[in-house]
């Protein structure tokens, strides 16, 4: 169960960093992607709580893992500061993208130790999710370089 609520945990980040990155994108498709991850990322979080539930454990708040996502909001505010809107985005999509990244990593480490564990229903839907975040951290990949582009060209 504590792999589940790592990965809960980390959709929780996920959930405040998204909310943030869509208030503060400059272009719309950039709003509508952080948007639209945002309300995969609610998903994710329901589905694994029920299925944390299921298996007799608690869905909670974390006073410690409240506290950290304030603490990585604050960090992407500092990380900001004086930069151009065209910056912001890039930053954003750097962020979202190393935060993708650790959220496949997670949902490897969840699927394995269902697994060992005989809970097929906990590998499936880490798998299920484990294959959104991929597909999610892909896209993002291949928006850096066009945003950087666009970035280095605002700033001449």
């Amino acid at each position: 169960m504590r792999y589940i609520d790592d990965a809960i945990a980390l959709e929780a980040a996920s959930i405040t960093a998204m909310r943030d990155m869509a208030k503060d994108a400059v272009s719309t498709d950039e709003r509508l992607l952080y948007e639209g991850h945002l309300t995969e990322s609610e998903s994710h979080k329901q589905r694994l709580e029920g299925r944390l539930i299921t298996l007799g454990g608690e869905a909670k708040r974390s006073l410690v893992k409240d506290v950290m996502n304030s603490i990585g909001a604050a960090a992407t505010n500092i990380l900001h500061a004086g930069k151009n809107d065209d910056e912001k985005d890039t930053r954003n999509l750097l962020q979202a993208y190393a935060m993708e990244s650790l959220e496949v990593a997670v949902y490897e480490a969840l699927y394995a130790a269902a697994n060992s564990s005989d809970d097929g229903e906990t590998a499936l839907l880490a798998r299920q999710i484990q294959g959104e975040e991929s597909a999610m951290a892909k896209h993002l990949f291949f928006r850096i370089a066009d945003s950087s582009i666009i970035a280095v060209g605002a700033a001449t």
